[in-house]
């Protein structure tokens, strides 16, 4: 169920057969696959690494916009919230007037695991993203909330 399709490190990794193995219990499930180099691998949602390969994982989420409005925006009081459990990881916050294009972070950063400090600052455009991305060996990550403050900035212009 993630936002994005899963990329392996490793070339030799990559799938080439799965299969779904299910006893008669409600909670044998078990998700197997062959790859390229010829092992067998078993899917394990509590692994923090890929066979010995850091997991990268990451997400953008966006563009967060008011589709009815002809209005700019001002974005501030961005509070992200990680799953408490688990570690944290980096972002980049975007704003732009195009809501195809994130162009360039107004903001990057760190986060950890739980609640996190207020990501500060008064940053004017269209629309809003943020992507959360971790490649650290060893470490998982979830996302669990995002909030921000959205306030009218005047008229949208052609440049």
């Amino acid at each position: 169920n993630a936002w994005f399709e899963d990329e392996l490190k490793d070339p030799n990794k990559q799938f080439t057969s799965m299969a779904l193995m299910d006893g008669d219990k409600f909670n044998d499930r078990q998700l197997v696959f062959g790859s390229e180099d010829g092992k067998v691998r078993k899917w394990a949602r509590s692994k923090d690494n890929d066979d010995g390969d850091p997991i990268s994982s990451r997400v953008l989420i966006g563009p967060i916009v008011d589709e009815s409005s002809s209005n700019n925006f001002r974005f501030n009081k961005v509070l992200v919230e990680l799953a408490s459990e688990q570690n944290g990881a980096d972002y980049e916050f975007y704003v732009n007037r195009v809501s195809d294009d994130p162009n360039m972070a107004v903001r990057v950063g760190d986060l950890m695991g739980g609640a996190n400090n207020m990501i500060s600052g008064n940053y004017r455009g269209a629309n809003a993203w943020i992507r959360l991305r971790n490649a650290r060996d060893d470490e998982r990550w979830a996302f669990e909330a995002i909030s921000l403050s959205i306030a009218p900035a005047g008229r949208k212009r052609i440049r």
